[in-house]
């Protein structure tokens, strides 16, 4: 998502603080089985395959009243909603922003800043990344394919089963796959913190650095 530079001197005149008083709003929003999440966004996700994959999908926000407006919403790309505080305008949270919904489908998760986010009902296949103080807790319902990319203090937690858990991994990242039971898994680590996975047939580990992968099946 874009980020538009402002200038110094217009910070004090068109910067709206949040009132700390909690609003909701409802959006529909076109059809999308992607998220990107921004600036500190607390976003509940639950996939619920016996929605029609046609849209517009229910989308429920909460955060300051007087500022719910400028949280940004906005599907783009390939079915991908990006959410975030709006870029064009100078914003002083008070309260976490948060968004849920059900989704008939989920492929892809990108978060960054200190974004949080819970996704129930995966399956499949999913792809995920993770950057800065992200955090992310997966809980499949089918066997799902999951393809992991994390860095800097990012943090998930992930279970379920299926067929593969492949997972590139740098700086002081904590995953806990512990309860995710994978046939076969893969792991490229570099850096501190530390990764938890659990294979039932074969497994690749690749460390650097002070990594931390241990095998544990929880």
């Amino acid at each position: 998502m874009p980020r538009v530079a402002l200038l110094p001197g217009l910070a004090l005149a068109c910067t709206l603080t949040g009132d700390g008083a909690l609003g909701q709003q409802t959006r529909e929003l076109p059809l999308f089985d992607a998220v990107e999440v921004f600036d500190g966004f607390a976003v509940t996700l639950a996939v619920d395959t016996t929605m029609l994959l046609t849209g517009p999908i229910a989308v429920e926000f909460t955060g300051d009243g007087n500022a719910l407006d400028r949280l940004f919403a906005a599907v783009h790309g390939v079915d991908t909603l990006s959410l975030g505080v709006d870029p064009n305008h100078l914003t002083e949270l008070a309260l976490v922003p948060t968004m849920s919904a059900r989704v008939p489908a989920l492929r892809r998760v990108y978060a960054e800043d200190d974004s949080k986010i819970a996704v129930s009902g995966a399956r499949e296949a999913l792809e995920i990344e993770l950057r800065e103080a992200a955090s992310l807790t997966v809980q499949g319902e089918e066997a799902v394919a999951v393809e992991v990319l994390a860095s800097g203090d990012a943090a998930l937690v992930l279970a379920g089963h299926g067929p593969t858990l492949n997972i590139v991994s740098s700086g002081d990242v904590t995953i806990d796959a512990s309860a995710f039971a994978a046939e076969k898994v893969r792991v490229l680590h570099q850096g501190g913190g530390e990764v938890l996975v659990c294979a039932t047939s074969t497994i690749v580990i690749r460390g650097a650095g002070a990594a931390r992968v241990r095998l544990v099946c929880s």
